[in-house]
């Protein structure tokens, strides 16, 4: 965000998977460790568009800010994960709620 303004590729309607980065150190911690073999995605599983991830911010930050909506150069692509695998060898492994990652990164870029 820069002077107020939010800038989107397109509508803001494609979506990406979100890790929380603390959710990331627990699943390696715990694969590091453990007998899982093979190929994983660390991904949560959800998807989410920038659009959301903007609504979340303005009520996150308490901030009116405007989004500028750019001229996409690529096509659009929806990243999407089926986590099975990933749930299946890390029965334990914490998911934060988007939101909540948010709330938190947002706490501690603004102390």
């Amino acid at each position: 965000m820069k002077d107020n303004r939010l800038s989107l590729f397109g509508k803001g309607e494609e979506k990406r998977d979100y890790l929380f980065i603390q959710d990331l150190i627990g699943i390696i911690k715990h694969l590091a460790f453990s007998e899982a073999r093979g190929i994983l995605n660390l991904v949560s599983g959800n998807s989410f568009s920038f659009k959301e991830i903007s609504s979340l911010l303005r009520k996150i930050t308490k901030r009116d800010f405007s989004e500028i909506t750019l001229d996409r150069k690529n096509q659009m692509i929806h990243q999407g994960f089926i986590i099975d695998k990933l749930v299946s060898d890390c029965r334990d492994a914490p998911f934060t709620d988007l939101e909540k990652g948010l709330q938190r990164a947002w706490s501690f870029a603004s102390q």
